[in-house]
């Protein structure tokens, strides 16, 4: 049984995944700041070894590969503010960037050979000229969040080259469902389920036509259990829905699924909205057997009943 580590563990996509890993039989170990409180959660956290900490202490993560035989690592960590000035993007460059690096130098020294990053799909395409982006398809990232994620898939690649680090880089869509953190602001669906249950307006900007593909958290989860098991290392795969649906379809298939009315109030647009972005999967399904699961009127469903009781 082997022994995975994730850091970042007790966010939206760590807790998910660590469950799934759990249910796929195997170790689990999460390093992160704060633990997981959710209640409908605790039987399999007691499954789960916990070590609360912070990332950014190099000395305290040395420990943790030299009291634990760790066999696959995780990371999750995002230290990045995805709209942040020039002048902030700056003053945290060595927290954005710096941090990550020196965390794969780790992981290099302690020989581990199986090493998963989850990059960004949103951002790191960015302005490319594409519509449907295929993972051969130009980056060109038009927010600075983007340029820090392509600097630490090259960085990995690179270390793979040098040292034998094997790695998966997996760009995810927008992923949605349990545990997503309205108050992170993490996610379009999040932030509408949270303002119908506030009874506040839910603010749009531009004029809802932006196109983004969604994908369900337990589908984001399989994709990934199904690379490590299947040995697909070394490549950048995107995982997505292949599916693209705008804002305005969002609210419409909310109100369908809620049942409530929803008060729009449309903003200006900003430099950063891509009019359309949807990804291409056909490298992940031509490589495993994984398919999505969870349509997204179905996913809504499954979301808005667990968001109804938190």
């Amino acid at each position: 049984m082997e022994n995975v580590l994730i850091f970042g563990g007790t966010g939206f996509i760590g807790s998910n995944l660590a469950e799934a890993f759990i249910n796929s039989s195997y170790n689990v170990i999460v390093f992160d700041k704060e633990k997981n409180n959710y209640k409908d959660s605790q039987l399999i956290w007691e499954k789960i070894k916990f070590i609360q900490g912070d990332a950014k202490d190099f000395a305290e993560v040395e420990k943790i590969f030299e009291t634990n035989n760790i066999d696959i690592v995780i990371h999750l960590i995002d230290t990045n503010i995805a709209r942040t000035s020039h002048e902030t993007f700056i003053k945290n460059l060595e927290m954005n960037l710096v941090f990550n690096l020196k965390l794969v130098d780790i992981i290099v020294k302690h020989n581990i050979k199986k090493f998963v990053y989850f990059s960004s799909g949103g951002s790191v395409y960015g302005n490319n000229g594409s519509v449907f982006n295929n993972e051969k398809d130009d980056v060109n990232p038009i927010i600075y969040s983007g340029w820090v994620k392509i600097s630490i898939e090259k960085y990995i690649q690179t270390s793979h080259f040098i040292s034998g680090l094997n790695y998966l880089i997996v760009r995810p869509s927008n992923p949605y469902g349990k545990y997503q953190n309205y108050m992170r602001k993490q996610g379009v669906i999040t932030a509408i389920f949270n303002n119908i249950m506030s009874n506040k307006n839910v603010e749009i900007w531009g004029d809802g036509s932006i196109v983004r593909d969604y994908i369900y958290i337990d589908d984001l989860c399989d994709a990934i259990i199904k690379l490590i098991k299947k040995d697909k290392w070394n490549e950048i795969y995107n995982i997505g829905s292949g599916v693209g649906t705008s804002i305005n379809g969002i609210l419409d298939l909310i109100r369908n699924v809620t049942k409530e009315k929803i008060n729009v109030v449309y903003l200006p647009s900003e430099k950063v909205d891509i009019p359309v972005n949807i990804f291409d999967i056909s490298k992940i399904k031509s490589r495993t057997d994984w398919e999505i699961r969870t349509l997204l009127k179905e996913g809504l469903e499954k979301y808005w009943e667990w968001f109804k009781n938190k």
